[in-house]
């Protein structure tokens, strides 16, 4: 079992967080499950951590973190272990010879965990430490989307997706397992984030928004050297250019060549987001009005 990540490996540790939000910063751990496994003589050992965390002084549970995971605040008044008392034990699993470390979306544990060991000046323990992402691998083996509880169902695995650290280590390393068993090149992925071989570089993207400038260059030498159409020529020739672009988007789409597909929920609009949209474009929005409305006052003038 995992014998390509052993051949370079004698220390894995496939882990899992509960968070109090997904800011890395400011938000705080309050779950950290580790599934360590060893090679001894050909013998594969299992060791098992599970510890909550208690919160710092002061603070509180969001109630969607609750729903979401099932943890209380009691639990982890109750049940939890002081920061530094988990910070060192998780350092020195760590430290125990050549470490690889496991996750699904590892980047957002990964974060969590530097933010968490440096608090208590332990970061070093991250020092040469190699990392897998569970996700980028299944992300290059199955088409969007992309979730934990997808890939748990995509390989009919036995642990479900509960939100629960331990139960969602459990389950990434089941992943683990069942995608070696299928294609024996976990090495290939190791500290590779976001990016995959199979898919390439974004250049659709890419040619799509060369194309539209090319067009918009055309055009407004069409539009107003030629036709003599002057600003309203220069402005038909972006717009016409941003309808090329999204005439050669929507075409990419719809054929097909995309993972991604459209349906009617993905225009629905969620209250949530739209909270979350609204200030980060005000400031945008505020700038651009600004422009136009300048612009206009100015042509009124003359």
């Amino acid at each position: 079992m995992l014998e390509t990540l052993f051949s370079q490996f004698d220390n894995l540790l496939v882990l899992d967080t509960e968070t109090t939000g997904i800011n890395c910063r400011t938000d705080e751990i309050i779950e950290l499950a580790v599934l360590r496994l060893t090679q001894e003589g050909g013998t594969l050992r299992r060791e098992e951590m599970d510890e909550f965390i208690r919160l710092s002084p002061g603070r509180h549970l969001p109630a969607m973190i609750t729903n979401l995971t099932g943890i209380t605040e009691q639990m982890l008044a109750d049940d939890g272990l002081e920061k530094p008392v988990v910070a060192e034990r998780f350092a020195e699993m760590l430290r125990a010879g050549r470490t690889l470390i496991v996750a699904y979306n590892a980047q957002f544990d990964l974060c969590f965990l530097y933010f968490f060991l440096r608090a208590h000046g332990m970061a070093d323990a991250l020092r040469g430490v190699k990392m897998l992402d569970a996700m980028t691998v299944y992300k290059d083996r199955r088409p969007y989307p992309h979730k934990l509880a997808n890939a748990v169902e995509a390989y009919r695995l036995q642990t479900q997706n509960t939100h629960r650290a331990i139960d969602d280590a459990t389950a990434t390393l089941e992943l683990l397992e069942a995608m070696e068993t299928e294609c024996a090149d976990l090495e290939r992925y190791i500290n590779l984030f976001g990016y995959n071989p199979r898919f390439g570089a974004p250049k659709p993207a890419m040619a799509i928004m060369v194309a539209g400038l090319a067009a918009n260059i055309v055009l407004d030498w069409l539009f107003v050297l030629v036709l003599h159409g002057g600003v309203a020529g220069s402005a038909w020739a972006t717009v016409l250019s941003q309808a090329i672009c999204f005439a050669l988007a929507a075409g990419y789409f719809a054929a097909g060549r995309s993972h991604f597909r459209f349906s009617r929920r993905c225009f629905r609009l969620k209250r949530r987001i739209v909270r979350r949209i609204i200030p980060a474009g005000l400031p945008s929005f505020g700038v651009q009005i600004s422009v136009a409305a300048g612009i206009l006052l100015h042509a009124m003038r003359r």
